[in-house]
């Protein structure tokens, strides 16, 4: 191993799939990601559909493309993994396109006053979303849903349907790949999960940051409009509820902190919970995330350059909610500290509700303290994790962020 580099656990499958990578090369098993026009056509084949809609997402596709190409820390079956990746996504994007068009009662949809529960990585989301996911007046998506969301569902529950089972067999194979997966970023077969994966049919998504080494893409995504995106992702929401319909949904994303400026436009009414974190905190644990999700698929890392790419990345993503912050109304947001979720999870909620008009019911109540009960911190195996190892530290952080934590008075966590 190179001083300052990793070498990634490798599974046996991955290292006898790499040893007979010239192999199946030549069988043509192990074909890797090309370009956008071979990927739309093995898509097209899968799938027997070829309207892929609005055709904006080939330049931000050809763009992560090329920096995979040019990135020689993949080894073989990695790229052959990201190609499948990819591929779900646009097979979805074209099923997408086919259910929009039989779906007529679309047209009457409106996402109203959704709950978005945004901020910078790591803060506290996922416990307070899964919380607030308790409340059966509130739509959240499922990991099998987000992964392929159509049909769209009929009813509320598990039905005994294919999609969930590929998506626990995925689930399984990530943690297996992955073994430091479950402890970093839990993912629960049946829900809630995270709405990312509905903006990554437009390939606009902080999830291709997170775990690809993406320069060309990630410059590209931090500077493009986000509008766009996010009326497509609205229009998968209008077409998952039309199968079953409840108050409100509630959606939670990292993603979200980049695109505020389309959620404004698409969502007017959104109502927000913005949570906070000490930053060095919040940016470390997003690249150890980072590490894990990149390890899968490479022979070598850099934690310092992972380091410094998640720093840049929410660096400029904080920014941005903060500027657009200015713009969203007192009455549409709530600001909600991590240790408050960590330590007065029930007390957040009350917040909440009282903040937004809900009414929380004595069964919801009761739903929510047992989620609780059920799921501490580290529930999944503690989280382990160095700043320094990734080239960050205390005044790097505290420089970039002084006018976050002065303003939300976000304290040193030890």
């Amino acid at each position: 191993m190179t001083e300052g580099f990793i070498t990634p656990i490798q599974r046996w499958p991955v290292r006898l799939g790499n040893k007979l990578a010239p192999l199946l090369k030549e069988v043509g098993m192990l074909p890797a990601p090309c370009d956008v026009n071979e990927m739309m056509d093995a898509a097209a084949r899968a799938t027997g559909l070829d309207d892929f809609g609005d055709l904006g997402f080939c330049q931000p596709l050809t763009l992560l493309l090329r920096d995979l190409e040019r990135d020689e820390s993949l080894h073989p079956m990695g790229r052959f993994m990201h190609r499948q990746y990819l591929l779900r996504f646009l097979k979805a994007r074209l099923r997408l396109q086919a259910a929009f068009k039989q779906t007529p009662a679309m047209a009457g949809e409106r996402v109203a006053r959704p709950v978005i529960i945004l901020g910078l990585p790591r803060t506290g989301t996922t416990r307070l979303f899964n919380i607030l996911a308790q409340d059966k007046r509130h739509r959240t998506l499922s990991l099998w849903e987000s992964y392929r969301p159509t049909p769209a569902p009929k009813a509320p529950g598990h039905p005994k349907d294919m999609r969930r089972l590929l998506a626990k067999i995925e689930r399984n194979a990530a943690y297996y790949l992955g073994p430091e997966l479950p402890a970093v970023h839990h993912l629960a077969v049946d829900g809630p999960e995270e709405c990312i994966h509905l903006l990554s049919t437009s390939f606009l998504s902080y999830i291709f940051l997170l775990e690809y080494d993406a320069p060309t893409y990630h410059d590209y995504f931090l500077s493009c409009d986000q509008e766009a995106p996010y009326r497509a992702y609205s229009e998968i929401l209008k077409y998952l509820q039309t199968g079953y319909q409840s108050d409100r949904w509630v959606l939670k994303s990292p993603t979200h902190i980049f695109g505020i400026e389309g959620i404004m436009k698409t969502f007017p009414d959104a109502l927000f919970v913005h949570t906070h974190r000490d930053p060095l905190k919040a940016v470390a644990s997003s690249a150890s995330l980072a590490l894990v999700a990149r390890g899968m698929g490479a022979s070598i890392l850099d934690p310092r350059r992972v380091g410094h790419q998640t720093f840049q990345h929410l660096n400029v993503g904080l920014n941005r909610l903060l500027d657009a912050r200015r713009r969203i109304p007192s009455a549409q947001i709530l600001d909600v500290h991590y240790k408050e979720t960590l330590h007065n999870p029930m007390g957040v909620v009350e917040a909440i509700y009282d903040k937004f008009g809900f009414d929380l019911n004595e069964e919801t109540r009761a739903a929510m303290a047992r989620e609780i009960d059920a799921k501490p911190q580290h529930f999944k195996g503690r989280h382990a994790y160095d700043p320094a190892d990734f080239g960050l530290s205390r005044g790097q952080i505290n420089t970039a962020f002084a006018e976050y934590q002065s303003t939300f008075q976000i304290a040193p966590e030890s």
